[in-house]
């Protein structure tokens, strides 16, 4: 017999909720059962992956309810990616793939939480399993291990949290497209005064350690850089990919350096807002590329 994991938690319906007066949860759910019941009646039922392509191409993306659909959606296809990428950490022939469908579904994750309000973040994680968990079970699909869900919003939370401290002390911040994630660029950070900007990839203390890691094996930088590296909390390295270069800050974000987060906010934003502001007066760019597409060489 399944075990329930602890995920599974229902929140009450907030009937202050904005957006037509109707739960986004709710809102979402009749979504999703439109759009897979379309096929499902001539005996046979689109791929999921394909439903959420079409249903992109007509959503609003400014309502949260129609990002929640999407997501809902690309579960299934992420979840077979996550398996594929844990299985096989140092690549395979599909693995840009499965890694672009990974980008999809965190890219729709963080657009509808930076579309939510205050009170619809509380809880929010737990109802997202809940809704997972039960178009999942009903649709015989793959979701993710209750393990690799808290690892993905574990680092989210904190991507949004760095956002939206960022707002908050008076950055230009904007979020990254696809093409530039796949550099390892969550957002870009600019000092409105200077102009000078980041691009900053927002990592857990462990990831941030095990990347690093991974440049000493690389040969990409020394031990000694790694040291530096963990004790300033920042690295600074060049990602290179189809014969371009972007240069990327590494940047360390922890409950112990910065608080802690709740709601995908910090408790404190001030102390991401001063370090934001010595990393960019460090090693800010000021090549006129903030806000644009910047893959090039």
């Amino acid at each position: 017999m399944r075990t329930k994991s602890r995920w599974r938690r229902f929140l009450p319906i907030n009937p202050d909720d904005r957006h037509n007066g109707a739960d986004v949860f709710g809102a979402a759910r009749r979504k999703v059962d439109q759009l897979t019941s379309a096929t499902s009646g001539q005996g046979h039922l689109r791929p999921f992956g394909d439903i959420a392509k079409d249903f992109r191409l007509v959503m609003d993306t400014q309502n949260p309810a129609d990002w929640l659909t999407l997501l809902i959606l690309q579960t299934p296809q992420a979840a077979r990616a996550q398996v594929q990428m844990d299985k096989h950490p140092h690549g395979y022939h599909d693995r840009e793939k499965r890694l672009y469908e990974l980008i999809d579904f965190n890219d729709s994750f963080v657009s509808m939480v930076l579309l939510l309000t205050d009170n619809e973040l509380a809880g929010f994680t737990e109802r997202l399993w809940g809704m997972m968990e039960q178009f999942c079970e009903k649709n015989g699909a793959k979701l993710f291990t209750p393990e690799q869900f808290e690892a993905i919003t574990h680092g989210l939370s904190r991507e949004v949290a760095v956002f939206r401290a960022a707002k908050a002390a008076g950055f230009g911040v904007r979020m990254t497209s696809r093409n530039i994630d796949a550099f390892g660029i969550d957002m870009q950070i600019q000092d409105p005064t200077s102009g000078r900007y980041i691009n900053v990839d927002c990592k857990t203390g462990s990831a941030f350690h095990f990347r690093l890691t991974e440049l000493v094996h690389e040969g990409r930088i020394a031990p000694h850089d790694q040291d530096d590296a963990e004790t300033k909390g920042f690295w600074e390295v060049v990602n290179r990919q189809n014969g371009n270069h972007i240069r990327v800050i590494l940047f360390r974000v922890t409950d112990e350096q910065f608080g802690r987060i709740i709601n995908f906010t910090f408790v404190d934003q001030g102390r991401i807002g001063k370090k934001l502001a010595e990393i960019i007066e460090k090693r800010g760019l000021s090549d006129g590329r903030f806000g644009m597409n910047i893959n090039v060489s």
